[in-house]
């Protein structure tokens, strides 16, 4: 009997939605809705790759879709094209729907990487994909995942998926996945509660026939293992396959096409988290690829750029100590645009905090003076205030929603000034005249005599808080 090489990562049960948090309140933190549910597919031999999805989110809470308040939207995007002869699939945590500017819609942000036809040479190859998405989406998801309250939101609910596929130097397919596994932590002074994300990867070279998925996958296990109850031809064929050495190590990328079709179809019928129209390409070893996708939106909106400082400890005139700072960068926003400070989990007593376009997530405030010069009015959540003064523009109004509306004395100013020591204040880059802005939106930076040689990677003093 052919051996199935098979991976399986199972984020949702068949029987039942994702968990998803009931409506705010009184006393509690905003709590966004989450939405998920999907399966991926990738269904793979020594003549190429098969990758699939559904199109379907889904949550318990319903959600804004197409104008309309409902518990799903067939319009979600998880199949990617990355490059000539690459593709990648995401399953489970991938939207977080709390209005904040820390909300991550992934799709979003793999249009604005990838575009329609994926990165041209080595910059779409499995390989540097990979090394792109894990510090950028690591990132991104724990920015979001803190919004949600810890007490009531399972690690689980909160892990994120992406299957990569491609070839390797020797022509061979090859499927790696990337799986974003959320811890709550205990960080900082006062021990707070928050996300903490760890990337666990595999990677295989497909030699015999393999089967790769992840997300609500019981009956696409059941189905390739051979123990799913059909009478469906397709399903009968594959079985039969299945009972003879090499048939499916060889079969043609149309059958396992059809198979992959058939296998959505069936998650359908049995659950209706996973739905809408396939996703689906095809990537021989030898020929053209073929790719099909419904009409889904075609927004590339960037997620928010901000650097993370968690577990700040400042107090009055010491130097700042932090649990962890993670900030990548890849080129994506505008270089002028000011890189917002995202603050979790930290305690400031009896300093300066400038508040402009920052985030502020499960902080304590005590004997702060905050500075805010009238800009972006920061993004706050889940803080505590005590004897605190906020400088403000002499026209300025405080927004009546905000949670720190209220809590400190107001002190208003000609003119707000944050020197650049001052806690919070705004950083960009700055770009010298060995740097040059390409066509696509990336930077190349040189180095070396006459800045003549390009580097691969950028890197330079750590930021302060």
């Amino acid at each position: 009997m052919t051996k199935l090489l098979i991976a399986v990562l199972v984020l949702v049960s068949c029987v039942g939605m994702t968990e998803t948090d009931p409506a705010q309140t009184p006393n509690a933190e905003t709590n966004p809705a989450l939405a998920s549910g999907t399966l991926n597919l990738v269904l793979a031999n020594k003549n190429g790759i098969v990758i699939a999805a559904d199109s379907r989110m889904s949550s318990d809470a319903p959600f804004l879709c197409a104008g309309v308040m409902q518990n799903y939207c067939d319009n979600s995007q998880k199949l990617f094209r990355t490059g000539d002869r690459s593709a990648m699939v995401v399953a489970g945590f991938a939207v977080g729907r709390g209005n904040s500017p820390l909300d991550l819609s992934l799709a979003s942000v793999l249009r604005k990487r990838f575009g329609t036809d994926g990165l041209p040479g080595e910059r779409g190859e499995v390989a540097m994909v990979t090394d792109w998405a894990k510090p950028t989406l690591e990132q991104s998801l724990t920015g979001v995942a803190a919004l949600f309250d810890p007490t009531r939101k399972a690690p689980e609910d909160l892990i994120l998926v992406a299957t990569f596929i491609g070839f390797n130097k020797n022509g061979m397919p090859v499927v790696k996945q990337q799986k974003y596994i959320e811890n709550w932590v205990r960080s900082g002074p006062l021990s707070i509660t928050v996300p903490d994300y760890q990337v666990v990867e595999r990677e295989i070279t497909v030699e015999r026939f393999a089967g790769v998925y992840s997300g609500i996958a019981c009956v696409a296990d059941a189905i390739l293992h051979g123990y799913y109850k059909s009478d469906d031809p397709v399903i009968r064929s594959y079985y039969e396959k299945r009972r003879h050495e090499g048939l499916l190590d060889d079969a043609p990328l149309d059958d396992l096409k059809t198979l992959a079709k058939v296998i959505l179809r069936e998650t359908r019928n049995f659950t209706g988290a996973v739905g809408g129209e396939d996703q689906i390409g095809i990537f021989p070893v030898n020929g053209k690829v073929q790719w099909s996708l419904p009409a889904l939106p075609s927004d590339k909106d960037l997620p928010a750029r901000f650097y993370l400082w968690r577990g700040v400890e400042c107090v009055e005139e010491k130097p700042c100590k932090y649990d962890r700072i993670a900030f990548t960068e890849d080129w994506q926003h505008s270089l002028d645009e000011p890189i917002a400070k995202f603050f979790l989990a930290g305690q400031f007593k009896g300093i300066a905090v400038a508040l402009d376009n920052n985030y502020f997530v499960r902080n304590s405030f005590d004997g702060v003076t905050f500075k805010w010069q009238g800009g972006g009015f920061p993004y706050l959540l889940g803080n505590t205030f005590s004897n605190c003064v906020l400088e403000l523009p002499e026209h300025g109004d405080v927004p009546k929603e905000s949670e720190i509306s209220g809590k400190c004395k107001l002190v208003r100013e000609s003119k707000v000034v944050v020197e650049s020591t001052t806690v919070g204040a705004p950083i960009k880059w700055e770009i010298s005249g060995c740097a040059t802005k390409n066509p696509n939106g990336g930077v190349t930076i040189s180095a070396g005599g006459a800045c003549g040689s390009p580097l691969s990677s950028v890197q330079g003093l750590i930021p302060q808080p």
